[in-house]
């Protein structure tokens, strides 16, 4: 009998070692689900990138995903991409690790790099932080909400 209520013990604690984990919300990182509105400051004499993006759980419920539609405004020139990407979160940090879907107009396809976030700074209804890709860091700002890219 104390050998069935020990493997009845061990089988219950292996099955919740089994189940997937959900993101766990922490006083010192709010939930970032949702609808967001992205803006850096300028960077490459003139430049601007803005967006807006939506985060959601993972498959499983394990970590957070988001898409968004971003777009690059530069003196001369004005690119406007779709991307997706992984989101990596520790109790103070987000990392937004992202993949090109689309690059119109499709002649910059070759030469624009994923627009990847690294944001240190998250509450309820603001997130910053900065942009890094391909050697540029810039700073960044992610308001709760949405606005259309210009």
């Amino acid at each position: 009998r104390k050998f069935a209520l020990l493997f009845t013990a061990l089988a219950l604690a292996g099955a919740a070692l089994a189940q997937p984990a959900a993101p766990k919300q922490t006083d010192r990182m709010p939930s970032v689900l949702g609808q967001w509105a992205f803006k850096t400051e300028p960077y490459r004499e003139g430049c601007v990138l803005n967006g807006v993006m939506t985060i959601s759980r993972g498959g499983l419920g394990r970590g957070y995903v988001c898409k968004f539609e971003a777009s690059e405004s530069c003196p001369g020139f004005r690119v406007r991409t779709t991307q997706t990407c992984a989101i990596r979160n520790s109790p103070d940090m987000l990392r937004m690790s992202s993949t090109l879907v689309d690059v119109r107009p499709a002649q910059y396809w070759s030469s624009y790099l994923a627009d990847n976030f690294r944001l240190d700074d998250v509450k309820p209804a603001q997130m910053k932080g900065v942009l890094y890709s391909g050697g540029l860091e810039v700073p960044v700002t992610f308001r709760r909400g949405d606005a259309a890219t210009s």
